[in-house]
């Protein structure tokens, strides 16, 4: 759907397989879709990445239309909203939903998705990955690759911050690296002009016109010319 033909499903489980008891660590991620998957095909994820020895992706993210790309503007071409409503810029981080679930009311989609993630990331799941990926690397002499594999399964858990809701329009920002104070600006004004959130959807989940307004910029048939991009 977003041209990715690389992506086959049929013959992963052997792959995966393959790398390992060649001492390859195979770390993946994934992303789910509001578009295409339901609340059963959430609650099918698990087992699924246990069944092709996967059993636990480095992350797991939401299939987000970023801002400026045909998909996006695909999604806010239709007629009804696509996205979720009062979403702003920081939603697209492909860690908060941003579009509206089609298989499943937003409730379903989002409860079917929590417990994926805390099943997955679960300590025995962990475990169960270590125990099926440790005795082939090491069978192989892949001791970096066996101790990258700890390293990994210990940090990679699903421990959201309070108040996170993984919902557009009512998540929690993600943490300033270098908090502000009051001195660092001269007006209200010009602290609310850096600091407050960018609106990209309305109310009703439209998207701002704005944001699907492109000016080019440059144009180049070669590379001795400035590329074309959008803004």
């Amino acid at each position: 759907d977003i041209s990715k033909p690389q992506n086959r499903i049929a013959g992963m489980a052997e792959a995966i397989a393959q790398a390992r008891d060649e001492g390859i660590l195979v770390i993946a991620g994934l992303i789910t879709s509001p578009l295409h998957d339901g609340a059963d095909d959430l609650a099918a994820m698990p087992q699924q990445l246990r069944d092709c020895g996967l059993h636990v992706p480095s992350f797991i993210s939401f299939e987000t239309p970023i801002p400026g790309t045909p998909f996006f503007d695909r999604m806010a071409a239709q007629a009804a909203p696509a996205f979720l409503p009062g979403a702003v810029l920081h939603d697209f981080s492909a860690y908060t939903l941003t579009l509206t679930p089609r298989k499943a009311a937003l409730d379903t989609y989002v409860d079917a998705w929590f417990r994926a993630m805390r099943e997955i990331y679960a300590p025995r799941n962990r475990l169960a990955k270590l125990a099926d990926d440790l005795p082939r690397l090491l069978r192989r002499g892949s001791w970096t690759a066996a101790g990258i594999d700890l390293a990994d399964m210990a940090v990679t858990t699903f421990d959201p911050a309070p108040g996170r809701t993984f919902i557009a329009g009512t998540d929690t920002p993600p943490p300033e690296r270098v908090p502000f104070e009051d001195r660092d600006f001269d007006t209200d004004v010009q602290r609310t002009a850096l600091l407050q959130p960018t609106p990209v959807t309305d109310d009703a989940g439209h998207v701002l016109p704005h944001w699907v307004q492109h000016q080019k910029l440059y144009f180049s048939p070669s590379r001795h010319q400035p590329m074309e991009i959008d803004t």
